[in-house]
């Protein structure tokens, strides 16, 4: 059958929203993106290309004529040449857009896309990539409309019946507490060990009727928050999915008891509230976690805890331990509020203009008593402090949350301000791992050697800085050469200089997160660490998509060793929340990658023993073209779908992740808790696609464009 003829139209003016997110404008107004949202269109925008066009006015409701195909003043109309879209002409489009050949279902009109979040992303847009593939996965997969709008996108914990409790037998419930604070918590300690020691053992010797005081359905809350997470830890075989449900029963059960409490607001309320935020997110239950962050985030204001208080001698309502827990229960909030934020991309709950709260003292728990002197251990004290790794830790936010506020805000800065910014940034974490160095290091030499809680606090400050690391540098990556080339020579080397930071962080982690796979050391629920991998993968794609002849890297090797990780990780745990969530992402970024380095020789390798590259010490490298410039070649066809054309697109990092997370966790979970459970794994060079059928024919054709949605 011969296809219908379509007439190609240019718009010489876009309206001011598609102007402003670089999107497809049909020219007339109302338009049809403001249309298909029910925008207010208007062409207010200064116009500097000559006389000013007439905008051709439309009745929006009118039934004879199509949106998706909008009428145009005769002056605009004129037909145009067949030639691809390139990336390069996309980023010309906020005035003047260019309609695609007529064969392309790419950007054809009929498949722009409005998320279900009400963003619009026009075929034009880099960003149609993800929504294609969303819409892909769904169409395989419906999702429920009948879950609650505060956790929409998570899947819904086994069944479970809240009014039945069963606790483990005391001997396991304190080894499980013991579990609780030396591998799930070893940088976020807001809980004190001794009181959730005592308050476990009031909850197995005393009746129900306990439960009425005042607090009690809080600490009891926390008891059973403190195990149910501990639970999630377990490597028994065929018993974990035991342990999973025990959990997810205790998790129901405290849910009950917090339901049901009154009189004030106590700091126990703001401990129970951010433990279950962390028991969501090793769920992976993030947008319920990011819903109840905002209840707990204002409980705490209520509570003070943001504010500092000095200790008064004999005041019996904050005693030391009260003290000091107020301190670590609010910092620990601190930080779950800026993983949150540059996760999902949503504003933070808590500003630093509001806090003056101090950082804990650096004292061990069981050290911690109002009964008797306590020992405080600093960084060079013989005896180190469990304290000292969250304290860093919580010093590390401040600077994620400078970063979040100064590199990710609405208003982007230039290149100039943003190479002083991330050099600023990236002085502040070396100095940062100056001071307790000696224990980072420990991580390549003596880990083995460690005792919990030590060895996981080594690993996730590691694993926490190098992502800081990634979080300042990697928007440097986005400079085009156009841009590099207009800076001065100074900020040029800056910007060099941050992007080898960036993938030297990246590098970092992915040989962390190996040896934890390796090491049998690597669990499901370790949502950070994850999420980690997942930045630094994608920094390391981009990198060699971008500068893999302008580098002296050993390129194979490195996309050798996160093929490597990627493998390790889908032997350790193949039911990874990781996979399912970012698995097409990378996927698709790592095809890329490997064809691109298959296309060119090799760089010269870097040696052996190199030392490794820090800010002080970094060498100039050689400008790098910028993500919607990249040289096509012969493989139209291809990149019309490659991460070349979709991350020219894409304004900022923060676009593809929270984009593709809403959709993916949800369908992580779908797929985890359906009766026949779908084993997701790493889909690698030379091995097949691990059976996952919802996603088949998204990673597995790759000599042509995708079919259409």
């Amino acid at each position: 059958m011969e296809k219908r003829a379509k007439t190609r139209v240019r718009a010489t003016r876009a309206c001011d929203r598609c102007k402003s997110k670089k999107l497809r404008c049909s020219g007339d107004k109302p338009c049809t993106a403001c249309t298909k949202l029910r925008l207010n269109c208007a062409y207010n925008a200064l116009y500097r290309r000559g006389k000013l066009p007439n905008i051709v006015e439309r009745d929006q409701a009118s039934p004879g004529q199509s949106l998706s195909t909008p009428s145009h003043d005769a002056s605009t109309k004129d037909a145009l040449d067949s030639v691809p879209m390139t990336a390069s002409s996309q980023v010309q489009e906020d005035e003047h857009i260019t309609s695609p050949p007529a064969g392309s279902s790419r950007d054809s009109p009929d498949h722009d896309h409005v998320s279900s979040h009400g963003n619009y992303h026009g075929s034009a847009s880099g960003l149609a990539f993800l929504s294609r593939a969303q819409k892909r996965l769904h169409s395989s997969m419906p999702l429920s409309e009948n879950i609650s709008i505060f956790a929409f996108g998570d899947a819904p914990l086994p069944e479970t019946d809240e009014s039945f409790l069963r606790l483990p037998p005391i001997a396991e419930a304190r080894q499980l507490v013991k579990t609780y604070f030396d591998v799930a918590f070893p940088t976020h300690r807001f809980l004190h060990e001794p009181t959730v020691e005592a308050w476990m053992q009031e909850l197995y010797q005393h009746k129900p009727t306990t439960l009425l005081k005042p607090g009690a359905r809080e600490r009891s809350a926390i008891v059973m928050l403190v195990l149910a997470h501990a639970m999630l830890f377990r490597r028994k075989g065929s018993l974990q999915s035991d342990a999973a449900l025990d959990s997810a029963n205790l998790f129901a059960a405290s849910e009950h008891q917090l339901g049901r409490e009154t009189g004030e607001v106590r700091l126990s309320a703001v401990q129970a509230r951010l433990a279950q935020c962390f028991y969501l997110l090793a769920q992976s239950r993030v947008n319920q976690c990011w819903n109840l962050f905002g209840t707990t985030a204002r409980l705490a204001f209520a509570v003070g805890i943001h504010r500092k208080h000095k200790l008064a001698a004999g005041r019996k309502h904050h005693s030391h331990v009260d003290h000091e827990s107020r301190k670590r229960t609010f910092w620990a909030a601190y930080s779950l509020d800026n993983y949150l934020s540059a996760a999902l991309g949503r504003p933070r709950a808590l500003h630093e203009q509001d806090i003056d709260q101090e950082y804990p003292d650096p004292i061990d728990d069981h050290d911690l008593s109002d009964d008797r002197d306590h020992v405080v251990a600093g960084p060079n004290s013989e005896a180190q402090s469990v304290m000292l790794a969250p304290i860093y830790h919580a010093k590390l936010s401040r600077i994620i949350s400078s970063v979040l506020t100064k590199q990710y805000g609405i208003i982007r800065p230039s290149w100039d301000v943003h190479a002083s910014l991330a050099r600023s940034h990236l002085e502040q974490i070396a100095t940062w791992r100056s001071e307790i160095l000696p224990f980072l290091d420990a991580q390549w030499t003596s880990i083995g050697l460690m005792i919990p809680p030590f060895s996981r606090q080594c690993t996730v400050l590691n694993l926490a800085s190098c992502y800081t690391t990634l979080l300042t540098a990697r928007p440097l990556l986005l400079c085009s050469r156009q841009a590099l080339q207009s800076c001065m020579p100074i900020v040029q080397s800056q910007i060099r200089e941050c992007r080898l930071a960036g993938l030297d962080a990246a590098l970092r982690i992915i040989k962390i997160v190996r040896g934890l796979c390796d090491g049998n050391k690597m669990f499901d629920v370790l949502w950070f660490t994850f999420y980690y991998t997942f930045n630094a993968l994608t920094v390391l794609y981009v990198y060699i998509i971008e500068h893999r002849n302008e580098s002296q890297e050993d390129w194979q090797a490195h996309l050798a060793d996160a093929e490597a990780c990627l493998s390790s990780l889908s032997q350790t745990v193949p039911l990874s929340s990781f996979t399912a969530r970012y698995g097409v992402v990378l996927e698709e970024l790592r095809h890329e990658a490997s064809r691109r380095l298959s296309n060119q020789p090799l760089a010269r390798h870097t040696p052996a023993n190199a030392p490794e590259v820090s800010i002080n010490d970094m060498g100039s490298a050689p400008s790098a073209a910028d993500l919607d410039m990249f040289s096509l070649g012969n493989m139209q066809d291809f990149d019309q779908t490659s991460p070349s054309s979709f991350l020219a697109g894409v304004s900022g990092w923060a676009d593809i992740e929270t984009l593709v997370g809403p959709f993916l966790w949800r369908q992580k979970h779908e797929a985890d808790h359906s009766s026949s459970i779908r084993r997701f794994h790493w889909p690698l060079t030379g091995s097949p696609i691990g059976r996952c059928d919802l996603c088949y024919d998204l990673l597995a054709i790759r000599s042509t464009t995708l079919r259409p949605i």
